[in-house]
């Protein structure tokens, strides 16, 4: 029988080489399949707008939280542009305390803006979570930009591209 012919049963003959369409689908899938679970995995890189957004956005769900779980007034301002912070609980006395402070991450690169270009911005979270101010835009030096809001009524914060 000559090579690559098949025999009378539809099977290949001993000594053929090659795959079958069934055989390279099946490869092809689990190799989709492998790739689809590992992407989440590896870690994609963030400008240093990225990076001070969602610090920020991080800042301001810890801070809304410290108002809701101590029934207080807590207010966060960001200096306008490198980004330093203060976290105050703010006293029915007027007497605030300081609960944090520091310097939102980035790669040195990034800029925070506020709405109207104040020379600062502050953003008010109630005891029931209720929030006031915003929003901060976060730019680097590529164009790239972040809004990160609050909803007024929710206190949820979102970081959104311009």
């Amino acid at each position: 029988m000559p090579r690559g012919s098949r025999g009378r049963s539809g099977r290949r003959v001993r000594g053929e080489r090659g795959l079958t369409l069934v055989e390279v689908v099946v490869v092809v899938f689990l190799l989709l399949l492998v790739l689809a679970l590992a992407a989440p995995a590896v870690p994609r890189s963030r400008s240093g707008a990225d990076r001070t957004a969602h610090a920020l956005a991080q800042l301001l769900g810890r801070s809304r939280l410290a108002a809701v779980r101590g029934g207080i007034e807590v207010a966060v301002e960001v200096g306008v542009p490198r980004g330093e912070y203060r976290v105050l609980a703010l006293g029915a006395d007027g007497a605030d305390s300081l609960l944090d402070a520091g310097t939102l991450p980035g790669d040195g690169t990034a800029s925070v803006v506020g709405a109207g270009g104040e020379p600062r911005v502050v953003l008010r979270f109630g005891p029931l979570g209720r929030a006031e101010g915003g929003p901060v835009r976060v730019t680097d030096g590529q164009g790239r930009g972040r809004v990160v809001g609050v909803n007024p009524w929710t206190g949820r914060v979102r970081v959104a591209t311009e």
